[in-house]
Parts: structure tokens; sequence; C-alpha cells
């Protein structure tokens, strides 16, 4: 009896053990965010880009994960013509469906520009969404973009992105 009571209690033990380093493995694959600035020549046209990119790994629906899904939002400002926003959704592996929608709005919250694209059997997709005003001063301005996973076997994810102006 002493020995059936010993083993269960160091099974248990053992298995306290194991599931602890994997959630503290789990722990360390959290997502990651990053913001950036960059000018880009496009068209002839000197162009102000800024953005954040979300990385988060795929996490399956049992212990294992393969690859990363991201998501970013990038503001576009070009001198001469509209400002819009692009909403890109991509991932390591082929999704059962991946979706991306990006969002413009003025400062007090009022939509002016919207895209929505959707792909199936696809690693990424984008969505650009136009000002369709001239203004100049998009002081408060901000874009939002969502980004939606799916792949059977796998945890679906949606994330959403932010970028003022």
């Amino acid at each position: 009896m002493k020995k059936i009571v010993s083993s269960l209690l160091a099974g248990v033990l053992l298995l306290t053990l194991s599931s602890t380093s994997m959630a503290q493995e789990v722990e360390s694959k959290k997502e990651s965010v990053e913001e950036f600035e960059r000018v880009e020549i496009i068209s002839g046209e000197e162009v102000n880009v800024s953005g954040q990119i979300i990385s988060i790994p795929e996490e399956s629906i049992g212990l294992f994960g393969a690859g990363e899904r991201r998501a970013s939002i990038e503001n576009y400002k070009p001198l001469f013509s509209n400002w819009y926003t692009v909403a890109t959704s991509s991932a390591d592996y082929t999704q059962d469906e991946i979706t991306a929608r990006a969002r413009l709005y003025n400062k007090s919250g009022t939509l002016w520009g919207s895209d929505s694209q959707s792909l199936t059997d696809a690693r990424s997709v984008t969505a650009t969404a136009k000002s369709g005003i001239n203004d100049i001063n998009f002081n408060g301005a901000y874009s939002l973009g969502d980004h939606t996973y799916k792949r059977s076997g796998y945890i679906d994810t949606s994330l959403e992105t932010r970028k003022d102006w």
C-alpha cells in the first residue's frame, strides 16, 4: 500500500512540474508589438509611412503550435494625394480563412474610409482604406485594423491593430 501511495505522489509531482514548465513556455510565446516609421518612394513621390505590427504564435488545439500570425496597420501620407491606411494579415502557414479589415477615423470618431478583404486557403491578405478627403490636417485621426485567422486544428485568432496619424 505504501508503494502505491508513494508511486501516485511521485506521478502527481512529475505531472505538476511538467505542466508548470509547459505553462511557462506558453507564457514566453506571447504576442510582440512593434511600432515603426519610414519614408518610401511611391510613384516618384516621397511618402511618410508609420505603423504597428503584432506577431503572435499560432496555437493548436493540442499542445503544439506552428509558425506565427502577424497583423499590421500602416498609415501612408503622400504629399499630393489622399492619405490611406493598409491592414495586412499574414501567417507562416496557409490558413483556411484569413481576413483583413482597414478603417480610417477622424478625431471625433467618424468613419472616413473602410475596406475588408477575406481569402480562403491563403497565407496573407491586405485591405486598403482611403480617406476620400484632401485634408492636410489629420491631427487626431487614427486607423484600426481587424485581423482574423482560421485554420482547422488550430485556435482561431482575432487581433486589432491601431495607429494614430
